[in-house]
């Protein structure tokens, strides 16, 4: 993991809080620009009765066991409409699709509500400016990952696979295997696709494979005590020294003044606002 990682921002209240309260905010997954992210594939590599188990099993999470038996049955009578799955190839194949679709909305129900922090290995990335710093007129918040552990922090890979197996989801919901859901958790959250090809684009995927970083947490919002204190500059790096954290009355009108905070597990950072 590198020593340093940064977060690209436009200035305003919520960025302020980011340094003031050395605060960082965990997003919904949905909630993203790319409406891939986070958004898997499901990879049915069991047989249909497994299939049926494991939605009655992913069920189970918010319905009772009778109720989830009955939203399973209810699945066979749907693909009935076509024949008997039990007997018909292609009744069965399409009980599976529709099986396989109820388990994605299950677990991306379960995993809805999850927050993420997306951040860089890179503080000089032009198109990140563009995109997340208000077109080059923001700051980007630099933070040390050597004050303290980050058990949920990872690279995001641009080469793994982006399916979910349907037997990593077995073997994790009906037998607690740790590593098959640390696969389930790492497809979910820490694969991307690659960026579209052309001249550009191929040339993005390059500089920017395994530069992101994330850390995801069980819930949404604004979280302390995530990361140590920040230190935040502009794109030309131009530094001006802490004075101290200001009182709740005092204001702030252009990104040339910093602060110092205190956070739960990391002694007083030192940091530095910069302004273009």
């Amino acid at each position: 993991m590198p020593t340093k990682l940064y977060k690209y921002r436009a200035f305003g209240v919520k960025t302020l809080r980011n340094l003031t309260e050395a605060e960082v905010f965990y997003a919904q997954p949905k909630t993203f620009n790319d409406p891939m992210d986070c958004d898997p594939t499901i990879d049915v590599d069991v047989g249909r009765e497994t299939l049926e188990q494991l939605y009655y099993r992913l069920l189970q999470r918010r319905k009772e066991k009778s109720e989830a038996a009955r939203e399973v049955n209810r699945l066979r009578h749907m693909s009935s409409e076509y024949g008997d799955f039990r007997t018909n190839k292609d009744v069965d194949a399409y009980l599976v699709q529709i099986l396989a679709s109820r388990i994605k909305d299950e677990l991306d129900d379960e995993f809805g509500q999850s927050g993420v922090l997306s951040l860089s290995a890179t503080w000089s990335s032009g198109l990140m400016w563009s995109h997340y710093a208000d077109e080059h007129r923001g700051i980007c918040i630099e933070y040390d990952t050597r004050d303290q552990d980050h058990p949920h922090l990872a690279p995001v890979s641009y080469r793994a696979p982006r399916a979910i197996k349907t037997s990593d989801l077995i073997r994790w919901k009906a037998r607690d295997d740790e590593a098959a859901k640390r696969r389930v958790i790492q497809t979910y959250f820490y694969a991307k696709s690659r960026v579209p090809e052309s001249a550009n684009m191929a040339k993005l995927v390059i500089t920017q494979r395994k530069i992101e970083y994330r850390s995801n947490v069980s819930s949404t919002g604004w979280k302390t005590g995530s990361l140590p204190a920040p230190y935040a500059f502009t794109k030309n790096r131009e530094y001006v020294n802490l004075s101290g954290r200001p009182s709740r009355q005092s204001r702030c009108s252009a990104p040339s003044t910093s602060w110092q905070r205190r956070t739960s597990k990391s002694s007083i950072t030192q940091g530095t606002a910069l302004r273009k």
